[in-house]
This record gives structure tokens, C-alpha cells and sequence, in this order.
């Protein structure tokens, strides 16, 4: 089980090293040597995966290997490590923060009175999609000619017609009003239910 979950921890971070250095081959050795530092376990299947991309980079990846495994510069080093004040030995905000992450009772728990509810909406909602929306989406999309698609879009304009008319109504915008209520009454009877748009 351990094999299979390293490995693709590999290939992931493998791909993520060579798309970089694809984009920025300047700082290949900065690159690995980041990468090393940050996954040591990981070392041989990155620089084996980024030698097959980059047989031209050989020696900067190896030399960057080595540069991983060396300990890190002193000024990294100091950066690292928590400083204290000298004049009251008390530690900086830095360690304060790293007790309390140790000594934390970690998140709380977020109480959802309605967690199951909840999931098995979303399970039903994600199933519909997937067994519903996405294929009558896709039919639509790719398959319906655009002559059915321009009329089922004029129905709908054509229900939305009331909609618009209690709008310009509410706004007091009576010529318009007045024009949608023609619209929707036209197309209604003789366009066959806003099939057709015979009020344009």
C-alpha cells in the first residue's frame, strides 16, 4: 500500500519539478536542490524522472543532488531556528507559535446538526448530474441543430415575458409595458407558445 501512495507522490512531484524547469531552465539546480530539502525520501525518483526529461541537465541536477544532502548555509540555518532575546531570554513570536501548535488542542470540531441531511443531498445531486444533467447537456450541446436550439430559446423568452411586463409595470414604465404585453400575446397565439418569435 506504502508503494503505490509513494510512487505517485513521485510522479507528482516529478511532473511538478520538470514543468517548472520547462518554464524556468535557469534555476534547474535551485529547483532540485529545493525540492531534495523539501522531500528527501523522494530524491532518486525525482532525479531519475528529471534526468529522462533533461539529459542535457546532468550535471546541474546532480550537483544540486549533492548540494540537497549537504546541510543547509548557516544564514538558512539561523533563519530556521527560533531566536530569543538576549535581554529577557524570552522566545520571539515564532516559538511562542510553534507551542502552542504543540501543546493545541488542534481544530474544532464544526457541529453540523444536519451533516447527513447534507450529505445525501449532495450525493443525490451529484448522481443526478451525473446521470441526468451532463447527458441531455451534452445532447443539447452537441447534438440538437441549432434550429430546435433557436426555438426552445424563444419559448423561454417567451415565458419570461410576464416577468419583464410586472417589472415595467412596477417601474412605471408603461410604453414598455405595454409593448412586452403585445409581444407575449402574439407569440403566445401565433407563434405556437414563443416557439416562433412572430411579434419581431
Amino acid at each position: 500500500m506504502i508503494l503505490p501512495v509513494r510512487l505517485g507522490a513521485e510522479n507528482q512531484l516529478a511532473a511538478a519539478i520538470i514543468g517548472v524547469i520547462a518554464e524556468q531552465p535557469a534555476l534547474t539546480g535551485e529547483i532540485i536542490e529545493a525540492a531534495i530539502r523539501a522531500m528527501p525520501d523522494l530524491e532518486t525518483g525525482v532525479v531519475s524522472r528529471t534526468l529522462a526529461a533533461f539529459p542535457g541537465f546532468r550535471q546541474i541536477v546532480l550537483a544540486a543532488a549533492l548540494r540537497a544532502k549537504a546541510p543547509p548555509p548557516r544564514e538558512i540555518a539561523a533563519a530556521m531556528t527560533p531566536v530569543t532575546d538576549a535581554t529577557n531570554s524570552a522566545p520571539d513570536d515564532y516559538a511562542l507559535f510553534q507551542e502552542e501548535e504543540a501543546v493545541g488542542e488542534g481544530p474544532e470540531e464544526i457541529n453540523d446538526p444536519l451533516e447527513d441531511l447534507n450529505r445525501a443531498v449532495f450525493f443525490l445531486n451529484d448522481g443526478l448530474d451525473t446521470i441526468l444533467i451532463r447527458p441531455i447537456a451534452y445532447v443539447y450541446g452537441n447534438v440538437v441543430p441549432p434550429f430546435v436550439k433557436r426555438r426552445v430559446s424563444n419559448f423561454f423568452s417567451n415565458i419570461n415575458e410576464p416577468v419583464v411586463f410586472a417589472n415595467d409595470l412596477l417601474q412605471l414604465e408603461l410604453e414598455d409595458a405595454s409593448v412586452i404585453a403585445a409581444r407575449f400575446l402574439v407569440n403566445s397565439t401565433l407563434g405556437l407558445a414563443g416557439l416562433f418569435d412572430v411579434a419581431s
